[in-house]
């Protein structure tokens, strides 16, 4: 297994600190907090090489317009799925003595949890064989939210829509 449950502790801190706007300039003001570094750009958005003790210690970013939507990395890897469990809920107890009490969570063979902060939205999800941190710009999470709870249900009630 492969994990940095600490410093991801320390980057999440980082990051419900951070006076997000959410501009392409918070990459960097992020880095410059982290001591991660950018190693692509593209317009739509790039990667960073972060200090995280993981097989693949890198992050991804999204932007769509000169707006940055999320920042997301990997913490924990590992194909063992007690150490997978384990890793997920010591991360989990140690986000909520940084951001308080998660405002949604979800149980079962892929966890996940989230907590709506004023400036920045941030989730823990746990995947087949990988714990990941995402930081969310909150505009983008409510459109992300008006698909999940509305357009797909509408989507997947009106099948003959679509055709």
């Amino acid at each position: 297994m492969q994990a940095d449950i600490e410093r991801a502790q320390e980057i999440v801190r980082m990051g419900a600190d951070l006076d997000w706007v959410w501009s392409v300039d918070d990459i960097d003001r992020f880095c410059s907090n982290t001591g991660w570094t950018v190693t692509k750009r593209f317009e739509s958005g790039g990667s960073l090489a972060t200090d995280l003790s993981v097989a693949a210690p890198s992050a991804r970013f999204l932007v769509d317009g000169g707006v940055l939507n999320y920042l997301s990395f990997t913490v924990v890897e590992t194909d063992d799925g007690a150490q997978l469990s384990d890793s997920f809920a010591d991360l989990g107890r140690r986000m909520v003595t940084v951001l308080g009490a998660a405002s949604w969570r979800n149980r079962g063979e892929q966890p996940k949890a989230r907590w709506d902060l004023p400036n920045v939205v941030v989730f823990l999800g746990c995947l087949r064989a990988a714990i990941f941190v995402k930081l969310v710009r909150p505009e983008y999470q409510r459109e992300e939210d008006y698909i999940d709870e509305v357009v797909i249900p509408w989507i997947d009630a009106n099948p003959q829509e679509g055709e």
